[in-house]
């Protein structure tokens, strides 16, 4: 299985992560009002949110098809579904049943202007959203033979790492 994501959200989100544990031991050791629990529902919000932008996007590829981790949806492409790989800003697929885009896989528009222009061999120009899109290719060339239908799910646990903590924010402002 080959997995692709962005290095920058990945850090960022456990770093995040890290940072909020260490405010979550010290409101345990010093809040004991409403207050503190208003930013402690808030901090897990925080933490929501850097699952659900920094951790969870992905792409995965692997020989039945490839599998699209958006932040609150999955999509999971059967190679055979699959049409074309596209590449520019973003990694994307174009499918029986539309296009599907990665969060995960992308670029800076001037990176990808200055990647376009340069020659297909040269390796280091090469942008992460190519690197990701040349080794899917391998994968959709060698297992094509798959056939299925898209289908695209939302994510149980992302949507509740980010409806929960605000419905207890909700409730613990207006109570």
């Amino acid at each position: 299985m080959k997995v692709f994501r962005s290095r920058v959200g990945w850090v960022f989100g456990w770093v995040w992560l890290g940072l909020a544990v260490v405010n979550f031991v010290d409101l345990g050791l010093r809040g004991r009002d409403k207050t503190a629990l208003v930013v402690a529902i808030v901090l897990a919000l925080t933490c929501g949110v850097a699952y659900v932008m920094g951790l969870r996007p992905k792409v995965r590829g692997d020989a039945e098809g490839v599998t699209v981790d958006n932040p609150l949806r999955t999509t999971r492409l059967p190679w055979g579904s699959v049409r074309r790989i596209t590449t520019g800003r973003a990694l994307g697929f174009d499918h029986v049943a539309g296009h599907t885009e990665s969060w995960a896989v992308q670029v800076s528009a001037r990176k990808a202007a200055n990647a376009s222009r340069a020659k297909p061999e040269d390796l280091a120009s090469r942008t992460p959203v190519t690197f990701a899109a040349d080794e899917l290719e391998t994968l959709r060339t060698a297992h094509k033979t798959n056939d299925g239908t898209p289908q695209t799910t939302w994510s149980i646990p992302a949507l509740a790492a980010l409806l929960v903590p605000l419905a207890a924010l909700i409730a613990a402002v207006l109570l």
